[in-house]
């Protein structure tokens, strides 16, 4: 028979400032002396599901991450001659796992 265990946590975000401290210039009109990157706000919906077995020896799970494919920075590095470059969390990750405890 066994145990099941939904888990579910939806960590929020406020806007932050990601890695880079740099303001728009004066000459940016109504962006001057703005932050230049900044993340905005966000929520993540994260969710687990396991499986038991009576003899709590064998355990299955499947895990969601990311399950509404929210799009956020978690690093820019800088500026170029070409455009901003950053680096994006991981998208919607979804996998199994198996244990065996002895």
């Amino acid at each position: 028979r066994g145990e099941f265990l939904l888990s579910l946590n939806v960590p929020f975000t406020t806007s932050y400032v990601v890695n880079n401290p740099s303001l728009f210039g004066s000459l940016a009109g109504p962006l001057a002396n703005k932050q230049r990157y900044r993340q905005s706000g966000y929520a993540q919906i994260n969710a687990t599901l396991n499986w038991t077995d009576p003899t709590n020896r064998l355990s299955l799970g499947i895990f969601a991450r990311n399950l509404t494919n929210e799009r956020y920075f978690i690093l820019y590095s800088s500026s170029g001659a070409f455009g901003d470059y950053a680096v994006t969390a991981n998208p919607r990750v979804v996998g199994v796992r198996a244990g065996y405890t002895f």
